[in-house]
């Protein structure tokens, strides 16, 4: 009787589990569904015309100390520079200026010493204001 229960209590769970997130995807449907059949803003520019911040990094290098490669258990600088390469539509007056940009470091190779967070103010649009970052590593110890 003991194994019987064991199975059916087993069996229930996994089919609870399972409907949990069916229930909740079937109730955030409807919200999705209406937001999608609004009318778009008027100010919405023509299709093809993307007024959005496009971040790309335009080159990196850990050799300003003139190294090529980092050794372990030393420090390095990694630098970079961001570009923009949104365009700005000059019909509508929108800017695709890229702001409070929030960098994020983390590795389980390298350590940062100067912070896990840089945070950048603003890089302007169609690679106007590039903007080159400098941050110090370390290899971590447990790495060879």
């Amino acid at each position: 009787m003991k194994k019987y229960l064991k199975i059916t209590l087993t069996l229930l769970l996994l089919i609870g589990l399972v409907a949990v997130p069916v229930l909740f995807a079937t109730q955030t449907q409807p919200a999705q569904a209406s937001i999608l059949m609004q009318d778009p803003p008027a100010d919405t520019p023509e299709p093809g015309i993307s007024v959005r911040p496009l971040l790309y990094i335009v080159e990196y290098s850990t050799t300003d100390d003139g190294k090529k490669s980092v050794s372990p258990w030393g420090e390095f600088n990694l630098s970079f520079v961001i570009g923009n390469n949104g365009k700005n539509d000059a019909a509508t007056g929108r800017t695709a200026h890229a702001r409070n940009i929030v960098l994020t470091f983390s590795s389980t190779v390298f350590d940062p010493l100067d912070g896990s967070v840089k945070t950048i103010y603003e890089i302007d649009a169609n690679n106007q204001g590039n903007e080159h970052v400098t941050h110090r590593f370390k290899v971590n110890e447990m790495q060879a």
